[in-house]
């Protein structure tokens, strides 16, 4: 009696199988995907006939948000390397240093886009034209003078208050197209908590007054809820914008597209939906407060290429503003936290 030893056995084995794959191949298809299951030849012939091209345009769109995917979990990844290593530990000292100075950053760029917006008779919309001393509706004024209280420093809670209101009236003549410029709204909690304290008029002024000194430094104490304000906010905004001009209705983004000659790849409506799809990305980034000093350094790339490209310039300035805020502060609390899990074998 021979006997065959566990090795043959799996020799035989892995001959059987391919015997069985290639009686099996030779008499049936082969489907690519899931939904294909439910679907016989003839059913996915005719839709693929129907439209071979969308069919290939799916695929290379499926193909670039997976690489825009990748790209954000690579920079999670890095995040995640840099975090306690020791040029880290100096830079997050350092910008720790400065983030006193964020409210004064907002408060200058946000009203010089008030100012602008104002000037030119749009709410909340500097450019194009720029018609400069447009003031001739209630809206307009209001603008200027919240922009010009936040670029003083004087009643800095007065002009948060009034960018507040001015958001709310945006909701009111726009409806939900209110949430495209819904991170002002952040801004303004921020500057009600924040503004004032330091770096202002005010804080030679009205702080002196002692009621009112008391009432700046008791919403002082609300601090800790100022970036998760302004995260959820931005998040919001970045999330919808992604979604009504670019995923959902992309016709504008593209006009604009042909517009500047912007060169896109490998299809303008693909393209548009790539960006559309890392824009909501972003927004995620923000909202939940991953690694949000990271994402504002390629948020600010964005603003950067889009003032190359469409020469946005004014009508970011807020947002120039807000990313420069993230870099230096960070996420803040209430953030969704990624850690490193190790495992020690003994």
């Amino acid at each position: 009696m021979i006997r065959i030893g566990s090795f043959a056995i799996t020799i035989k084995a892995a001959l059987l199988l391919g015997l069985l794959l290639w009686f099996l191949g030779g008499s049936m298809g082969f489907a690519y995907g899931h939904i294909r299951y439910v679907l016989n030849e003839e059913e996915i012939a005719s839709v693929e006939d129907i439209g071979p091209l969308m069919v290939t345009q799916a695929d290379n769109l499926a193909v670039l948000m997976l690489s825009g995917l990748l790209l954000l979990v690579i920079v999670q990844f890095g995040g995640v390397f840099l975090t306690g290593k020791s040029i880290t530990n100096k830079v997050e000292r350092f910008l720790s240093s400065i983030e006193g100075y964020v409210p004064l950053i907002l408060r200058v760029m946000v009203g010089g886009f008030l100012v602008l917006s104002g000037a030119a008779g749009q709410l909340f919309s500097p450019e194009p034209g720029l018609e400069l001393a447009n003031l001739q509706t209630p809206i307009s004024i209001i603008q200027v003078v919240a922009g010009g209280l936040l670029l003083l420093g004087f009643l800095t809670k007065v002009g948060a208050g009034l960018l507040g209101l001015l958001v709310a009236i945006s909701f009111f003549q726009l409806g939900v197209h209110g949430l495209d410029q819904f991170v002002l709204l952040g801004v303004a909690v921020l500057l009600f908590f924040e503004g004032g304290l330091r770096q202002s008029m005010d804080a030679f002024t009205l702080a002196k007054v002692r009621t009112l000194g008391k009432v700046g430094t008791w919403l002082g104490k609300l601090k800790i809820y100022s970036m998760p304000m302004l995260r959820t906010s931005l998040g919001i905004n970045l999330i919808w914008l992604g979604l009504t001009e670019k995923l959902l209705a992309p016709q504008l983004t593209e006009a604009a597209i042909l517009k500047y000659d912007v060169p896109f790849f490998p299809e303008i409506r693909l393209f548009v939906f790539l960006f559309g799809f890392f824009e909501i990305l972003l927004g995620l980034h923000y909202l939940l407060g991953i690694f949000n000093r990271l994402i504002s350094v390629i948020f600010l790339g964005l603003l950067m290429t889009a003032f190359l490209l469409f020469g946005e310039g004014i009508n970011h300035l807020h947002l120039f503003g807000i990313a420069i805020a993230f870099l230096i502060r960070g996420a803040g609390p209430f953030r969704m936290d990624i850690s490193v899990l190790t495992r020690t074998d003994k």
